[in-house]
């Protein structure tokens, strides 16, 4: 799998600033691992399986984004799904009412937006017009740090803090585009669901045998669906995917 390059941060990384991001939650990742916590993950180039921990590299982005999108509109995304997902899967939740809806539309959004950024040259944006200021690495680190753009000097803003600001607009006309989507409850009788490195469709896998299904309309799919339905789904979910895809048994996936 090729890297692309990414600005490093001071030695040490003093501001604690984020480097690897998750595309699709850590959290999330964990739910799919076996005894060993680790989940099984097809590499598309190779065509081959490896097992990986959800710390592992290849579920992140290398510096695609900023600390001010990573602790601020993302987590508060990430945090209400993750409790709507902690939900459903206690039996708390049995349908998704509006203003679960909500939740899933921006997470979806979210995914959907770190998967394509993280695809995205990292290259510094300039601005005519503007000079900028001639910063130290530390000034500018303590800035990120505490959530605040700057322009260097010559007008040029690093690709990972405008990455941030359009992250966030993206994700606010994804979530414009889903609008008429109805999510749904789907439980697997026999096979698992695996999750794909770039969503191509509106499902969310939560666990192995469960996910959220997001259809068109007033159709709402929920409900328990057989092994050759889970396999139709996960051949649909594989098809966008661009480097691996995972699951907690690939074998009984496909």
């Amino acid at each position: 799998m090729s890297r692309r390059a990414y600005e490093k941060t001071q030695k040490g990384n003093p501001y604690r600033l984020p480097i690897r991001g998750h595309v699709f939650p850590s959290a999330s990742i964990s739910r799919f691992t076996d005894s060993n916590g680790l989940v099984e993950v097809y590499r598309l180039s190779s065509k081959s399986v490896f097992k990986a921990s959800a710390a592992n590299p290849v579920f992140c982005a290398m510096r695609a984004w900023d600390k001010r999108a990573e602790t601020g509109h993302m987590k508060e995304i990430e945090d209400d799904f993750q409790e709507l997902a902690r939900q459903v899967i206690d039996g708390k939740v049995v349908s998704i009412a509006e203003s679960g809806k909500a939740k899933l539309d921006r997470f979806f959004a979210l995914w959907s937006i770190r998967a394509t950024f993280r695809h995205m040259e990292l290259a510094d944006v300039k601005f005519n017009g503007i000079t900028g200021d001639a910063l130290t690495k530390d000034q500018e680190e303590r800035l990120e740090n505490v959530g605040v753009l700057f322009m260097r000097q010559g007008g040029t803003m690093p690709a990972h803090r405008f990455h941030g600001v359009q992250m966030q607009m993206g994700i606010m006309r994804k979530v414009s585009e889903l609008a008429n989507i109805r999510w749904g409850i789907v439980r697997a009788l026999e096979g698992q669901f695996i999750v794909p490195d770039f969503p191509n469709t509106t499902m969310i896998p939560v666990a192995p045998t469960l996910c959220f299904c997001g259809t068109p309309g007033d159709l709402v799919e929920s409900g328990a669906v057989l092994k050759r339905n889970v396999i139709e789904i996960n051949r649909h979910l594989i098809d966008n995917c661009r480097q691996y895809y995972f699951a907690n048994d690939l074998r009984i996936c496909v």
